[in-house]
C-alpha cells in the first residue's frame, strides 16, 4: 500500500479519536460541573474547580478593579431611575409592613400554636415576677438605683422646680389631684381601709389596761372639772324650761307619784292614811310648778354659792376621777357584742363621711398648693437629695415584692 495513503489515513483515526476523546470530557464535565471520575489517581474534575472560593475571589478581583471599579458602583447607585426605583421598591414594602391589615396575631398562628404559646406566658410571667422580686431586694438593684439617682441628681442639681410649675401645670396638677381624692373617697378600699382600722383600735383598746387618767394630760381633768361645774347652774334651767313641755310634765308627776306611793307603803296605818289625804296628785301638780315658776332658779342659785360650789366641785373632781379610773379596755369589754359592732359601725361611718365630705377634698388641694408654693423656692437638687437613696430602692424592691407588683 502506498505510504502516502496509510500516513493519511493514520492521521485521521488519530484525529478523529483524539476529538471524540476530547468532546466526550469536555461533555462529561459540562454535565457533572461538581464531580470528579477516572481510575485511580488518574481523574478529572468537573467543570467546577475544588477551589472555588479561592476562584471566587479572583473573579470578584478582576471584576472590581478593572471591570467594575467603587465610582462605576456609586455612580450607577446615584443615577435617577436607581434611586427613584429604590426610594419605590421601599415606599411598596413600608407599605405592605404597615399599611396593610392584617389582623391579630391570633389569626395568623395555628389553635396548637396559640395554646402553646399561652401555657409558655401562663408560666414564665410567675417566674419573670419572682426573678425580679429576687433581684430588687440584691444589693446590686439598691447599688443601680442609687446610681441612678446620683447621676439624677446631677443633671438637676441647679434647676429650680418653679420652671416647670407654669400656672396650666397647677391647675392640671390640682385636678389630678381632686380627680385621685375623689376617687379614692369614693372607692370601696377606703370604707374598707377605714372600717378596719376603727376594728383595729377598738381590739387594741381592749387590750388596754392603763387607767383613763394616766393618759390624759395633767390640765385637762381641771379643764373638764370647771366646765361641768360652770354648766350646773345652767344645766338646772335647762330643767327649768323643761317642765313647760306638757309630755315631760306628766312624765315627772309619774314618777313624783310612783316615788310617793313607794314611800306610804312602809309607813303606819294611820300615817298612811294621812298622808293620802295630804299629798293628792293636785298636791304635785302644785310642787311641779313651783319647780317650774322658781324652784330650780333658786336651785341654781344656791350652786353659785361660795360653799355650795366648793362642794359641787369636790362632787365633780371625785366623779370625774373614778370615771378616769377605770381604764378603757374594761369598759369596752363590757359591751355586748351588739353594742361593740354598733360602736365600730358609727365610727367607721363617721370617718368615711369625712373622707367623702367636700370640704375634706378641698383640704387636701388647698395642701397640695401650699406643697407646690413651698417646692417653687426650691431646686430639684433640694428635693431629690432630702430622699435617700437607699429608701428609694428599699420602696422599689419593696413594690416589686408586693402582690400588687407581681401583678
Amino acid at each position: 500500500m502506498d505510504s502516502t495513503l496509510v500516513q493519511a489515513m493514520v492521521t485521521i483515526g488519530v484525529g478523529a479519536i483524539s476529538g471524540g476523546v476530547t468532546n466526550a470530557v469536555a461533555i462529561w464535565m459540562l454535565f457533572h460541573p461538581y464531580e470528579s471520575r477516572g481510575i485511580g489517581p488518574m481523574r478529572i474534575q468537573g467543570a467546577m474547580p475544588k477551589n472555588k472560593a479561592r476562584l471566587a475571589r479572583s473573579i470578584g478581583k478582576t471584576v472590581g478593579e478593572r471591570l467594575l471599579t467603587p465610582g462605576d458602583i456609586a455612580e450607577r447607585l446615584s443615577a435617577p431611575a436607581v434611586r427613584q426605583a429604590f426610594d419605590q421598591a421601599m415606599a411598596n414594602i413600608l407599605d405592605a409592613a404597615l399599611e396593610r391589615e392584617r389582623g391579630t396575631l391570633r389569626e395568623q398562628l395555628s389553635p396548637g400554636l396559640i395554646l402553646a404559646l399561652d401555657e409558655a406566658v401562663a408560666g414564665l410571667a410567675p417566674r419573670l415576677a419572682e426573678r425580679m422580686a429576687g433581684y430588687a431586694a440584691s444589693a446590686e438593684f439598691a447599688g443601680l438605683i442609687a446610681g441612678w439617682m446620683a447621676r439624677l441628681l446631677a443633671d438637676l442639681h441647679d434647676r429650680p422646680i418653679a420652671a416647670a410649675l407654669t400656672e396650666s401645670s397647677r391647675e392640671a396638677l390640682r385636678s389630678t389631684v381632686r380627680t385621685w381624692v375623689e376617687r379614692l373617697a369614693e372607692g370601696d378600699e377606703v370604707e374598707a381601709t377605714l372600717r378596719g382600722f376603727v376594728e383595729r383600735q377598738l381590739d387594741r383598746m381592749e387590750r388596754d389596761d392603763q387607767p383613763l387618767l394616766d393618759r390624759l394630760p395633767p390640765g385637762i381633768i381641771g379643764a373638764v372639772e370647771h366646765a361641768i361645774t360652770d354648766y350646773l347652774p345652767i344645766a338646772m334651767e335647762r330643767l327649768s324650761a323643761l317642765l313647760a313641755d306638757p309630755e315631760a310634765r306628766a312624765m315627772i308627776e309619774g314618777a313624783l307619784r310612783s316615788t310617793f306611793d313607794h314611800s306610804v307603803r312602809d309607813l303606819l296605818l294611820h300615817e298612811r292614811i294621812l298622808a293620802r289625804l295630804v299629798v293628792t296628785d293636785r298636791t304635785i301638780e302644785r310642787l311641779v310648778d313651783g319647780f317650774e315658776r322658781e324652784g330650780f332658779d333658786r336651785f341654781a342659785e344656791s350652786l353659785t354659792g361660795p360653799e355650795m360650789k366648793a362642794q359641787v366641785t369636790r362632787a365633780v373632781n371625785d366623779a370625774v376621777v373614778n370615771f378616769l379610773r377605770i381604764p378603757l379596755g374594761e369598759r369596752l369589754r363590757r359591751f355586748t357584742p351588739e353594742r361593740r359592732a354598733a360602736l365600730a359601725a358609727t365610727l367607721g361611718d363617721w370617718l368615711t363621711r369625712v373622707a367623702r365630705d367636700g370640704r375634706t377634698r378641698d383640704a387636701v388641694v388647698r395642701a397640695a398648693d401650699r406643697l407646690l408654693d413651698t417646692a417653687e423656692r426650691r431646686t430639684w437638687g433640694d428635693l431629690l437629695g432630702a430622699v435617700p437613696h437607699s429608701r428609694v430602692a428599699q420602696s422599689a424592691a419593696e413594690l416589686l415584692a408586693s402582690e400588687r407588683g407581681r401583678q
